[in-house]
């Protein structure tokens, strides 16, 4: 009875041996040499909490203000192949806007690192990169004629971007044939 365990332990364990190997075999053509990435967003950009405060005392002299962008790259781009067409291109630009340039003065522009230090999703990065953009200036309070000011901070992201598309067609092998025929 011990011999016939030992001979289909030994049978199974072959069997199962062949079947991992047969596993490992890359095949031509399958897809297992590049994974595609999708994504339905490019760059997404929120301002980071308490970066500005909500409010702001002046009273006299200027106040520095601080202003954080938080930058996420949630799409496919770039992907290997794809800076060569984008060579000149350094990055994103993030604009702000929505204040009197004589009330806080900020450079209104800042450019977020280039596209090599903030890839896009992958299978390896599901989720993309991150990373911030900072913005720091000045409240001049001796210009400031309301007992208000409530100025809305807008930031605006400008950037480049690849992707590719595959479009749904439909071919009508009977175009003359009297029914509408909708594929």
């Amino acid at each position: 009875m011990k011999k016939n365990v030992k001979i289909f332990s030994g049978i199974l364990f072959a069997f199962l041996l062949i079947i991992s190997a047969a596993g490992c075999i890359k095949k031509s053509g399958s897809g297992a040499e590049y994974v595609d990435t999708t994504g339905t967003r490019g760059l997404a950009i929120t301002f980071i909490k308490n970066y500005p405060t909500d409010n702001y005392m002046v009273s006299q002299g200027e106040e520095p203000i601080t202003i954080m962008i938080g930058v996420e790259n949630k799409g496919a781009f770039p992907r290997e192949g794809d800076l060569s067409k984008w060579s000149d291109v350094k990055g994103a630009e993030i604009k702000l806007s929505g204040f009197d340039s004589n009330i806080i003065s900020i450079l209104p522009s800042k450019k977020i690192p280039n596209w090599n230090s903030f890839p896009g999703a992958s299978y390896v990065n599901p989720e993309g990169s991150f990373d911030t953009a900072e913005f720091t200036g000045n409240i001049h309070a001796d210009k400031v004629k309301v007992d208000k000011y409530e100025p809305t901070i807008l930031a605006t992201i400008c950037y480049p971007y690849s992707t590719k598309a595959s479009p749904a067609v439909c071919i009508d092998p009977h175009p003359f044939d009297e029914q509408n025929n909708v594929c």
